[in-house]
């Protein structure tokens, strides 16, 4: 009787070893083809060809619902618009001026997995894609981090002009806190996860570029989605009190841009969210 249990054992758990490696093999190959091969998150970056005009950024509160999806048809938002930027047309130099680095992203760089290799090396792995009004991201940065799984980053989407000539961005900024499985094209694949305390990154984000760019305007306009914590849900995405931070970045000469790469703390105040306008100290000349 020991005997056949003692058999029985050895062959299950020969079994299940050969199914587990089996299971692992194939699902690192789905892996591969989500995220390399096919290049699943790949969506032709529809930044808006011919950019809708607005008189003046009010008007922009009425042509969005300040939510992301996954994916162009989702109906389940992922996290809120909690930044709108009115800056010039050429934002990627002034964040990298500022400091930030520019996020690859699966849609928009052919990532290879040296390349990924070489990304995670750098502590500035590739950013998930999300949809604004079907319109994937422009452009995303993160804040410098010394971990691949924790970092605060801003995707940007091209949205509109201003009539004078200045761009509108939409922005949705969080803090990745780790990694978690989500359902992601019918699989489960593991996705950084956020911070759902997505005020704290906004908050984050304009102290940062309030300690690098002088006279720096910015008002908070209460046109997003209010979201609480329910008690006993654990479900709820995020939570955020629905204002959104709206700011303008001057058209900066090269010269200011290279004086901003003197290394500057991050500030780590409270809550910026409680103040709602402000401005600092006049352009210096």
């Amino acid at each position: 009787m020991h005997r056949w249990v003692r058999h029985l054992s050895r062959l299950f758990f020969r079994h299940a070893l050969r199914y587990t490696i089996i299971f692992l093999i194939v699902y690192s190959l789905i892996l591969y083809a989500i995220f390399f091969t096919f290049n699943a998150y790949f969506e032709t970056n529809t930044a808006i060809g011919s950019l809708p005009v607005f008189a003046s950024l009010d008007e922009v509160q009425h042509a969005t619902g300040f939510l992301t999806y996954s994916t162009r048809t989702s109906r389940s938002p992922v996290q809120p618009i909690n930044v709108i930027i009115e800056g010039p047309q050429d934002i990627e130099a002034v964040f990298t001026g500022l400091g930030w680095i520019e996020n690859a992203s699966f849609s928009s760089q052919n990532i290879s997995l040296r390349n990924f290799y070489a990304l995670l090396k750098g502590k500035t792995p590739p950013i998930s894609d999300l949809y604004v009004n079907g319109h994937i991201q422009t452009a995303a940065f993160q804040i410098k981090s010394d971990s691949i799984f924790n970092r605060t980053h801003i995707r940007l989407w091209k949205f509109g002009m201003i009539e004078g000539g200045e761009v509108i961005y939409l922005g949705s900024v969080s803090t990745d806190h780790g990694l978690d499985f989500e359902w992601y094209r019918h699989f489960l694949v593991p996705l950084h996860a956020f911070d759902p305390n997505v005020d704290k990154a906004r908050s984050t984000f304009l102290s940062f570029v309030e300690s690098k760019i002088p006279s720096l305007r910015y008002v908070y306009m209460p046109w997003g989605i209010e979201k609480k914590l329910v008690l006993g849900r654990t479900d709820v995405p995020y939570v955020t009190d629905g204002k959104v931070l709206t700011l303008t970045l001057p058209d900066v000469a090269p010269s200011f841009l290279e004086s901003l790469k003197t290394p500057n703390a991050v500030p780590q105040g409270g809550d910026s969210a409680s103040q709602e306008t402000g401005s600092s100290v006049p352009v210096l000349q």
